[in-house]
């Protein structure tokens, strides 16, 4: 695995463990760290930069790489 996976990996991790310290406010914990990414950003590429970015966000949405397809589980493996 490449460097730039095992960083991802290493990411989602600790957003995924910073997310569940709020089980009873998933969406406003989810909001505050887009509003503080978007301030990263901001600060990064500066206001036209951080739109540019939020556009290709929106496209890859639109395109639907971000799906989550849950597998299918046969019935005969169902409890």
């Amino acid at each position: 695995m490449d460097e730039d996976k095992l960083i991802m990996i290493d990411t989602q991790t600790d957003l995924m463990q910073l997310l569940s310290k709020y089980p009873n406010h998933p969406l406003q914990a989810l909001g505050m760290c887009l509003k503080t990414i978007a301030d990263c950003y901001v600060l990064s590429l500066g206001e036209e930069g951080t739109v540019k970015m939020l556009e290709a966000v929106i496209d890859s949405v639109n395109d639907g790489k971000h799906r989550q397809n849950l597998p299918k589980i046969p019935k005969n493996q169902l409890n």
